[in-house]
């Protein structure tokens, strides 16, 4: 069977996520580990670079997902699927939250030349919205029965060496 579009799409798409996940958990961990900070006291330079390491592990572990999705491994559809529901859950919260704080705007101090604080949340919150739309794509489409079959059909191991390619 072949590979469907939809895989390849969603793998390019994750690929991108894990690339800028990379760098900037690279970026924070130089930041954290080379640069005085004056603003993060030295008490909290562990916690950051623990969390920077993390957030690395995190994405290394979406780029070997990303390879094996083109490999058509069924563990990768399965992380997949947990990846988008962790998208999902959390960018519905992002954008949530920020419409809920979005009645806090007037709070903030004004410039002279007044920005509509409104307009600002609310494209925030769209764009979380937007992520959290790629994360319900990705647990909707690696649940459909043929993109299941897909991968399924992909581990099938041949055994009679009679049928094998030389070599």
């Amino acid at each position: 069977m072949r590979r469907p579009a939809g895989v390849i799409a969603a793998a390019v798409v994750l690929g991108l996520i894990a690339l800028i996940g990379i760098f900037a958990m690279m970026a924070g961990l130089g930041f954290a580990v080379f640069v005085r900070n004056p603003i993060l006291p030295s008490a909290f330079r562990p916690f950051v670079i623990l969390f920077d390491s993390l957030g690395l592990c995190f994405f290394l572990f979406c780029a070997w997902v990303v390879v094996d999705l083109f490999r058509m491994r069924n563990w990768a559809r399965i992380s997949a699927v947990i990846l988008g529901a962790l998208i999902f859950l959390f960018s519905a919260l992002a954008g949530v939250g920020i419409l809920l704080a979005q009645k806090y705007a007037a709070l903030l101090p004004q410039r002279p030349n007044p920005v509509d604080m409104t307009l600002i949340f609310v494209c925030i919150a769209i764009f979380y919205f937007v992520i959290a739309l790629i994360g319900l794509w990705w647990i909707v489409y690696f649940n459909l029965r043929y993109v299941r079959a897909a991968f399924q059909t992909s581990n099938i191991m041949v055994t009679n060496p009679d049928i094998l390619p030389p070599g």
